[in-house]
């Protein structure tokens, strides 16, 4: 599971032991000052508010 991960936030946080996607994307807010979608987009090289199709 890295960054060019294709699974959905909830199954994400369930693997890291988080108990909803709500609390894994706050958590990782507050560690990163960004969402995990918008950190999966930089990654990929998507320009921030652009929907890449998915």
């Amino acid at each position: 599971m890295g960054t060019g991960s294709e699974q959905p936030d909830a199954r994400i946080a369930g693997r890291l032991g988080f108990s909803s996607a709500t609390h894994f994307s706050k958590y990782f807010h507050q560690r990163t000052g960004q969402t995990p979608i918008a950190f999966r987009d930089t990654v990929r090289g998507h320009a921030p508010g652009h929907e890449a199709a998915r």
